[in-house]
């Protein structure tokens, strides 16, 4: 701060309060942003010191090529497949999020698939893109080999995935948190056999953070009625009705919508006998109970983290890589219900008669 000016003098100056003129100093939503602006430009032209943020801000405004916009960033599709932009709800989500807050904060926003363009840095050099989102759905987390000069000489972040090799900076869900928050909702509406049925491969995918967060939440729970967990795949039906009545769970945990099926296979009820619970509730899971996992804000989180990294002007992989982990939120729905007692609405013992028929 500028000894020499006062905020008294910038507010006489601009024929406003002193605490207007605090308030835009600070860029205060409080005030319209064109007074705001008025009174930060008399005060530089002042010769006050702006905080860093502030006098950031004013460049950015000083150098638009029109009004709002910045440059423009771009979202690499990293998995080699144009259908996943589309197809898959939780990219589709990654995407939407980037848009807008890319749109928000005055930056263009394209999309490239990594794959199909061997010329791609100079094709992003040559739109004066400095800023890239990694959208990475990669099981071994290793990005291609050939586009290490990308890395090496663009800011970048990843969203989703987290990558092997190179290691770089990302957002993704908090599935840790997603699987504790699911357990722990059950708990309380008090279902008293949880279980967690789940794909071992796509649990790894993700550093088994779902395994973990369900675990954590059983923390204070009798051992003697934990169940094991099912080890999903697609054509494990005959399986799955095998540990369903060895242990028999009065409420499962999941990221497949199939075991649905497969209780209605075995004349089972949800949730009147059973409840679900997905960990990743999309359009086509009308009326399930699960977690939301806001995957718009993963990617608005991504490039907020995007911007600070060019501002900062870090354009390789980093030493230490920083993670954003976002919530998910619980959404009730049909196929869990509060349970008035400890004991399930149909006795253990009636289901498992039913389940020998």
């Amino acid at each position: 701060m500028s000894s020499s000016v006062t905020m008294q003098e910038i507010a006489n100056a601009a024929d406003v309060s002193r605490a207007t003129v605090s308030l835009a100093l600070r860029d205060d939503p409080r005030l319209r942003e064109t007074t705001r602006h008025r009174i930060q430009k008399i005060a530089v032209e002042m010769g006050y010191r702006l905080s860093p943020v502030i006098a950031h801000l004013m460049a950015q405004r000083q150098t638009r090529s029109f009004p709002g916009f910045q440059s423009t960033i771009a979202l690499v599709n990293a998995s080699g497949k144009k259908e996943m932009l589309n197809g898959l709800f939780t990219f589709h989500e990654w995407v939407k999020g980037c848009k807008h807050r890319a749109d928000q904060i005055g930056y263009g926003f394209e999309e490239f698939l990594l794959n199909d363009v061997p010329r791609l840095p100079k094709i992003l050099e040559s739109k004066n893109i400095r800023g890239l989102i990694v959208a990475s759905v990669l099981e071994n987390g290793v990005l291609p080999v050939e586009f290490s000069q990308l890395w090496k000489r663009f800011a970048c972040i990843v969203v989703g995935i987290p990558t092997t090799l190179p290691r770089l900076h990302i957002a993704r869900n908090d599935q840790y948190f997603t699987a504790y928050k699911a357990l722990r909702a059950v708990l309380d509406l008090g279902y008293c056999r949880p279980a967690l049925v789940l794909n071992p491969k796509v649990d790894a995918i993700v550093d088994y953070r779902y395994s973990a967060g369900f675990r954590a939440g059983l923390h204070d729970f009798p051992h003697n009625q934990i169940i094991p967990p099912f080890n999903f795949s697609n054509d494990a039906s005959k399986s799955f009705e095998a540990w369903f009545k060895k242990y028999r769970p009065d409420v499962m945990i999941t990221l497949h919508a199939t075991i649905r099926e497969w209780l209605l296979s075995m004349n089972l009820h949800v949730p009147a006998e059973v409840g679900l619970v997905h960990l990743d509730l999309t359009p086509n899971l009308g009326g399930w109970s699960g977690m939301k996992q806001n995957n718009d804000l993963v990617g608005a989180a991504a490039v907020d983290m995007l911007i600070a990294q060019m501002h900062r002007n870090e354009f390789s992989p980093p030493s230490f890589t920083k993670c954003v982990l976002i919530e998910s939120t619980w959404v009730a729905g049909a196929t869990v219900i509060q349970r008035e007692t400890k004991s399930h609405p149909r006795s253990h013992s009636a289901i498992a008669a039913r389940l020998k028929r």
